[in-house]
């Protein structure tokens, strides 16, 4: 986890003293499909690949606090070699709470996603197949019933949203932040993707009252943020894309001075599998910058979002 076990009961305690109520991924669906009722504020927790620490030292926290919990696998993930959980771990995890659903099978990146739709569309269905659909019946053999999925990295596509009832899951999530409400399309549904390199992100979970960049009609906007129709402007982004960098923690930045009426007061950085990051904005430069926390040994894609003045 990417996080310190101290920060992450600092955060739980700030929920249990809130007036939120932390829900399992069962409520959450049938709230979502219209046969339960749910306070208005409501915290859906949820942790990706199953490493070893979300049992060493998340679970019991989690036990402690008597908070449900939802685990996204990658079946490739479970053998308990190296940083990884057991079977047996999660079973425990099962009896206190813990509720699983899955994360593909290798944990592919946007990258080799796109890498094998490029060589047809019968290759891309099969790698869908593999990676998505084979992944249920595995999971469900070990855990009992799976019907959610996981995007890693938050990649998907109209291809995949269409297969994923079709192999039996009824609803999917992304990395993006937002704020889930009943028109939510449940087959790409907001996290809050909660790091230790940045606080804010909770703080933004928390807050009820503010307005995410997801809400809102597909041709309207929040304030600072660019509507969903827009076209996306060109920068330039270093390093290149599809580039290899000799280090595994490298710095990732945007130069926005070609993009006209940019604000840089509302800028945000977002980087495939750590989601949105904590950014160093240079206003004079029209820069953004981000160093990794730890080490990137796959490709990652890069998204920045601003408003206009």
């Amino acid at each position: 986890m990417l996080i310190r076990t101290s920060e992450l009961r600092s955060q739980m305690e700030r929920i249990r003293q809130s007036d939120y109520s932390v829900i399992s991924m069962q409520e959450f669906l049938e709230w979502r499909f219209g046969t339960r009722l749910l306070p208005e504020k409501c915290i859906l927790i949820t942790l990706d690949d199953g490493w070893r620490s979300v049992y060493t030292d998340a679970y019991p926290i989690f036990k402690e606090y008597g908070y449900p919990f939802h685990l996204f696998l990658y079946t490739s993930y479970l053998s308990g070699q190296g940083d990884s959980m057991t079977p047996d771990m999660i079973k425990e995890m099962q009896k206190d709470g813990a509720s699983v659903g899955s994360h593909s099978a290798t944990h592919p990146y946007p990258s080799d996603w796109k890498s094998v739709q490029n060589k047809g569309e019968e290759a891309y269905e099969a790698m869908i197949d593999k990676e998505i659909g084979a992944t249920r019946p595995q999971l469900e053999k070990m855990f009992g019933t799976v019907n959610t999925y996981c995007y890693p990295g938050g990649y998907n596509d109209a291809t995949m949203q269409k297969k994923l009832p079709e192999y039996g899951y009824a609803a999917a999530f992304t990395v993006l932040p937002g704020k889930v409400d009943s028109k939510e399309n449940p087959l790409c549904i907001d996290r809050y993707m909660i790091l230790g390199t940045d606080s804010s992100v909770f703080e933004d979970a928390m807050d009820f009252t503010t307005a995410s960049i997801s809400e809102g009609p597909a041709t309207g906007y929040t304030p600072g943020a660019l509507p969903r129709n827009t076209p996306r402007p060109t920068f330039q982004v270093t390093p290149a894309p599809d580039s290899t960098v000799p280090t595994t923690l490298p710095t990732i930045s945007a130069n926005l001075s070609n993009v006209p009426d940019i604000n840089m007061s509302t800028v945000s950085m977002r980087v495939t599998g750590f989601g949105y990051v904590p950014h160093k904005v240079n206003r004079t430069e029209r820069t953004v910058q981000w160093t990794a926390p730890c080490r990137i040994i796959r490709h990652v894609a890069v998204c920045i979002l601003a408003g206009y003045v």
